[in-house]
């Protein structure tokens, strides 16, 4: 189930909460850090509504969690607040209206560029190889079995000493010669170098070399 994190006065709206539960997502009002935020949304199909307009809103968008952060600002102003704005006129069903249409949405609200990178993945007493990877994602060779569920994989990273990033993974698509794993670096020290990781790998693509991974947060394909 999609989630949305309404973070300001929206969090306090009856209606709103109500309206979007009809539409069948999960809302969850937040009032702490943004870097909390961020964390609680790394792997999870959802978005951040936020009202502008009142200073825990303002705070958020003026935040660096905020450039990497799937967010709808109500009553933000186009091309200078993160994310999409939402008219601050509307209703609380229109607004779950439009919230629930951007997360039926078939492509995600974020883009995160893929790149080739071949590295052992070990996954208990097996290894396997990846394909590519993104922020949120690694694509294996083959077709392993894999757990069902959540599982951890250790990715070894590339280098002369040994070292590894444990990736908290669950299997979400497979083909005849690939499977995609939807995944999350386990501890924060993962985090960093799952993201060095990424970084280098876009340095070296001649597609992907001037992109940013975290933006632009909303993205048409």
């Amino acid at each position: 189930m999609a989630v949305v994190w309404l973070v300001g006065q929206v969090a306090e709206s009856e209606r709103l909460v109500a309206a979007l539960q009809r539409h069948g997502l999960e809302v969850s009002p937040f009032m702490g850090a943004p870097d909390e935020l961020l964390r609680r949304t790394y792997d999870t199909r959802g978005l951040v509504y936020v009202d502008s307009m009142e200073p825990r809103g303002r705070a958020l968008l003026a935040s660096a969690a905020a450039r990497s952060l799937p967010i709808v600002a109500r009553g933000g102003e186009e091309d200078v607040t993160p994310g999409l704005p939402l008219g601050p006129e509307l209703d609380a069903e229109a607004q779950a209206h439009h919230l629930a249409d951007l997360l039926r949405r078939p492509a995600e609200l974020r883009r995160y560029p893929r790149v080739p990178l071949r590295r052992a993945l070990r996954i208990g007493d097996g290894h396997c190889h990846t394909r590519n990877i993104s922020l949120y994602g690694v694509r294996l060779e083959g077709t392993p079995p894999l757990p069902a569920g959540d599982f951890v994989g250790e990715f070894e990273l590339p280098g002369a000493e040994k070292t590894v990033v444990r990736l908290v993974a669950r299997e979400v698509g497979r083909t005849p010669d690939a499977v995609a794993l939807r995944c999350r670096p386990e501890r924060d020290l993962d985090l960093v170098l799952w993201i060095h990781t990424l970084l280098a790998a876009l340095e070296q693509s001649p597609l992907h070399g001037e992109v940013d991974p975290f933006g632009p947060l909303f993205a048409a394909d």
